[in-house]
């Protein structure tokens, strides 16, 4: 199961806004969903390589479910 929905479906929460909602809510161990839908495509292309960029500054490791 997931432990961080990255809101990146909701319209009315900006590219950066989700950016900083996902960033503030992981920790280690979480599971992160990002959604492939049209609706979130923009949002996913803005926030996904965002997110894992500063995910492995911090030294996190990542894989696919």
């Amino acid at each position: 199961m997931w432990s961080v929905l990255t809101r990146d479906y909701d319209l009315d929460l900006s590219p950066t806004d989700c950016l900083r909602f996902t960033l503030a809510a992981v920790r280690p161990g979480d599971v992160i969903v990002f959604h492939d839908s049209r609706k979130a495509s923009a949002r996913l292309r803005f926030v996904l390589p965002r997110v894992l960029a500063h995910l492995a500054e911090q030294g996190y490791q990542f894989s696919t479910l």
